[in-house]
């Protein structure tokens, strides 16, 4: 047997220590837990692990010292955490429909499809992005500017007409983010920040009843997180409640580490009581 095969993956060191891939990763990352990157796969040595327990560095059960939270802010991020791998690996037939907006290649679309969504229609642009879309997918993609009008009611009528009076179940964008990225500018007025505008509008057209956006990291910290006030709360005003966050790709079995914001918004609904009065979620 030679030495690879005798060191621990993350998923063994999970198991031993009874504490999720994500702590485990930010033991590693924070270098608390020593390991080896073999082949792009972090490897960690028995005698590794037994000085990192010996070291009490495991506080608790997700160590939070560990938890990055964005500087200079004293936000706390409201994550219902809920188990869907049983869905996840063993997607069923369903009703649930969605659509992407700047869909690029058709990753987010893709993920929707495998969950068992129904994808009605995907928007973007970039030419040679909607090239590999319609190679691997079957429904409609709009290909055009956002911002301009006749695109933007192809895509709505696009949907509608598929939807037949049906709500549309999630609405997904990642809007363009070079303007919000930590290795751009960061130009408040790049007029690339304001794409997400557009996406309100169509928002407000089709009302579907969850929207998830997302973006690059740096998006929360610019202007001390008053542009991201300003996204939730533009959301929220369309009768929202909005959770955001930052998610990393690694803790999801993605061979890289890839921060990125994602914020979810499910539409308040309205129940009539017995005496005709209503009360908002």
């Amino acid at each position: 047997m030679d030495k690879l095969t005798q060191m621990l993956r993350i998923e063994d060191v999970t198991e031993k220590l009874n504490v999720s891939q994500k702590s485990v990763r930010r033991y590693i990352h924070s270098g608390k837990l020593k390991s080896k990157k073999i082949g792009g796969v972090y490897r960690i040595e028995e005698s590794d692990l037994q000085n990192f327990l010996n070291s009490n560095e495991l506080q608790s059960k997700e160590d939070k010292s560990l938890i990055n939270i964005p500087p200079k802010s004293k936000k706390t991020d409201n994550v219902n955490w809920i188990d869907i791998s049983e869905n996840w690996d063993n997607p069923k037939e369903s009703n649930l429909t969605s659509a992407d907006l700047f869909c690029g290649a058709g990753g987010m679309a893709k993920g929707f499809e495998i969950a068992g969504f129904n994808q009605l229609c995907g928007m973007d642009w970039f030419k040679e992005a909607a090239m590999t879309y319609k190679h691997n997918f079957s429904h409609p993609l709009i290909e055009g500017d956002i911002t301009d009008p006749e695109v933007k009611s192809e895509f709505i009528d696009t949907i509608k007409k598929q939807l037949n009076g049906k709500p549309l179940t999630v609405l997904s964008g990642g809007f363009p983010c070079q303007g919000f990225s930590m290795s751009g500018s960061r130009i408040v007025e790049d007029e690339r920040n304001s794409l997400y505008k557009d996406m309100l509008e169509i928002i407000n057209e089709l009302k579907p009843e969850f929207v998830v956006a997302e973006n690059v990291k740096g998006l929360r910290s610019m202007l001390g997180g008053m542009v991201e006030d300003k996204i939730v709360k533009d959301i929220g005003n369309m009768g929202y409640r909005v959770n955001v966050t930052v998610l990393n790709s690694a803790d999801y079995y993605v061979p890289q580490k890839r921060e990125r914001y994602i914020a979810i918004a499910k539409k308040k609904q309205n129940k009539k009581l017995r005496r005709g009065r209503k009360i908002t979620n």
